[in-house]
């Protein structure tokens, strides 16, 4: 399976169609026999429960029980780099399993670090952004507390 598939649909970017990772994905996609169609698209038609029909501005119409696509989507903000965070080759940042960064209390989800780009994903990651974030200034209070301690004790 294609990891990034989305920036094979989006072929009208020149750089994309030049880049090496677009050649790998290309040859990820030739390996298991999935086609890779680089024209125009001119027009989706469905009728009920027919396939979906592709026409493209050359070439013959492709059919298919379904589509999903996604628009081509990047780090936009400067903000990471600002920071300090790591990004990878497609310019997310790189995060743990917690959505955590390389940067001490600095979390991501959503587009920022996401590989698969929809709202229901960016909703699960910030949820598990929010439970590390409260485990981590839980852990914070109770050393601030344990030094505090201490403190009166002496």
């Amino acid at each position: 399976m294609c990891r990034d598939w989305r920036r094979l649909v989006q072929t009208d970017n020149r750089e994309c169609l030049r880049s090496d990772s677009f050649h790998h994905r290309r040859r990820l996609l030739v390996v298991n026999a999935i086609a890779c169609r680089q024209e125009q698209i001119s027009r989706l038609v469905r009728y009920d429960g027919s396939p979906v029909e592709i026409s493209f501005e050359k070439g013959e119409a492709l059919s298919c029980d379904a589509i999903f696509f996604s628009a081509d989507q990047y780090q936009r903000s400067k903000l990471p780099e600002t920071l300090g965070c790591e990004l990878d080759e497609d310019g997310l940042v790189r995060r743990d399993h917690k959505q955590h960064t390389r940067i001490d209390g600095v979390f991501v989800a959503g587009d920022a670090g996401g590989e698969v780009q929809l709202a229901v994903v960016a909703a699960a990651e910030g949820a598990t952004a929010a439970t590390a974030i409260n485990k981590m200034l839980q852990q914070q209070n109770t050393t601030r507390n344990d030094f505090e301690t201490a403190r009166m004790q002496r």
